[in-house]
């Protein structure tokens, strides 16, 4: 018989499922918590190193003590280690949904608007907003609501990332979400809008303002970017020309009708002029 390994917190008996990584710096797992009604997921991070572990005391101190981030459900010490608790995401994760559904572009759309307003209200720390721009880590529910699954196999990372780490991350993310529109060059504001990011230095908030126009320009009808070829520019002049043949098109056909409509009727009278009539009084023929 195998016992489960336990890690015990003031509020929460962790049960572990699955060690997700482990380095000279850190170690976390998977891991549920059958202490409440219905247990939970948390992504349990050990930090093992001293050093790196006396920086981040401050740093979870203040993120509790924020109160807005609420995926991060505590942190405590056990056994020489310092450890964070965050909550982990039952949801499918945005590539699992993008493989199993069609996912329309406006609904990709209101995903990254759902996704950023979340960050915004957390209030995440830089190194989580980097972390979590990925298709593997966030989660979608069927009304668009969203989760996270954390890894965090990098926090030793956590005071390196920088607003520029946070777009670049962002930019990567919205180029393989967008990937079909961007291949097929079918939109001028999303490409534009995305290849510009790279130019983008504000915050988080900024770029979800200026996000929210592009959703609201983009709800009419998206306006396609013209293909550039050989075959596509014939095509093109083919159409200007039916289309400016079209009236001379109506005018021959309408001739033809008429031109018919003359010569059935002459072919009729033609007929009624050389008909003999005959007339029949019993069996006596009479003829005109």
């Amino acid at each position: 018989m195998v016992l489960a390994m336990l890690i015990q917190s003031l509020e929460k008996t962790f049960t572990v499922i699955q060690l997700r990584n482990s380095c000279e710096v850190t170690e976390s797992y998977l891991c549920r918590d059958y202490g409440q009604q219905s247990p939970s997921d948390y992504l349990l991070v050990k930090i093992k190193n001293q050093t790196f572990a006396q920086r981040m005391v401050p740093a979870l101190l203040e993120i509790k003590e924020g109160k807005t981030f609420l995926d991060f459900a505590e942190s405590f010490t056990y056994e020489n280690g310092l450890y964070a608790a965050f909550h982990y995401s039952s949801f499918p994760t945005l590539r699992e949904k993008m493989e199993r559904e069609s996912c329309s572009l406006r609904e990709r759309m209101q995903i990254v608007l759902n996704l950023l307003e979340k960050m915004i209200l957390y209030k995440m720390p830089l190194y989580f907003q980097q972390h979590l721009f990925d298709m593997d880590r966030v989660c979608v529910s069927p009304a668009l609501d969203i989760g996270f699954r954390y890894e965090l196999q990098d926090m030793g990372r956590y005071f390196e990332i920088t607003q520029e780490v946070v777009i670049d991350s962002l930019w990567e993310f919205l180029e393989e979400l967008f990937s079909q529109e961007l291949e097929q060059h079918s939109s001028i504001e999303l490409e534009a809008f995305i290849n510009n990011i790279e130019n983008f230095y504000g915050g988080l908030e900024d770029f979800y303002q200026e996000f929210v126009k592009l959703y609201k320009k983009l709800q009419g009808p998206i306006k396609p970017i013209a293909p550039t070829g050989k075959l596509f520019r014939m095509w093109e002049m083919l159409k200007r020309v039916a289309k400016l043949l079209q009236p001379v098109f109506a005018a021959a056909v309408l001739i033809a009708i008429l031109v018919y409509l003359i010569f059935m009727f002459e072919k009729d009278k033609t007929s009624i002029d050389g008909a003999e009539t005959f007339a029949y009084i019993g069996t006596l023929e009479i003829t005109e």
